[in-house]
């Protein structure tokens, strides 16, 4: 593969990047509108109370990556991961949404720096293993159909667990640390 066919196929990953991140967008606002948000927004009012505890995401994300691991495997990749990534984005622009209606722009602020913390290091990796997935689908697709086996199943396995290490540490962190940063930031929306 050469360095313009290399460019080409990067400029469509982001491309399709984009897609997904306007229909996150577009989806939380809807959401965000369409729903009553009163126990939400009254929630979040109350966010230094669950500041106080660890914010604990590594079970979730261990669970959603061994599916879309194993959905790639079976060829279901192409629609799953994509969906998984719209419902990410959707969640975040969703937060920024309420955080903006209760407390305005120091709200949207906070929000920014709560993702960031939360989720940033997290979506992050996802969008690298997006692409891995992406092609190990397409690979397994084309394994089914031209019955060839002479694939690199096993180095996207080796690449899927160091991304998995990688997202496991982050949540260990996110655990011990994330809740108290944001703690020590709440004075930004009180």
């Amino acid at each position: 593969m050469n360095f313009t066919t290399t460019i080409k196929i990067n400029k469509k990953y982001l491309k399709f990047l984009t897609i997904l991140l306007c229909l996150g967008l577009i989806i939380s606002f809807i959401i965000y509108k369409k729903i009553d948000n009163t126990l939400i927004i009254e929630e979040i009012k109350d966010i230094p109370s669950f500041l106080s505890t660890p914010i604990n995401y590594i079970f979730i994300h261990f669970i959603f990556l061994s599916i879309l691991l194993t959905c790639s495997f079976f060829g279901l990749g192409f629609i799953i991961i994509p969906l998984y990534i719209i419902l990410e984005i959707t969640c975040i622009f969703y937060n920024l949404f309420i955080f903006f209606n209760v407390f305005k722009f120091n709200g949207l602020f906070f929000g920014i720096i709560y993702n960031i913390i939360t989720k940033g290091v997290y979506l992050f990796i996802l969008i690298i293993i997006l692409k891995n997935l992406l092609n190990l689908s397409k690979r397994q697709i084309n394994r089914f159909i031209n019955q060839k086996n002479n694939d690199n199943t096993l180095d996207y396995l080796k690449n899927c667990s160091i991304y998995f290490i990688i997202i496991l540490v982050n949540d260990i962190i996110i655990y011990f640390f994330a809740h108290k940063i944001l703690l020590n930031l709440a004075f930004l929306i009180n």
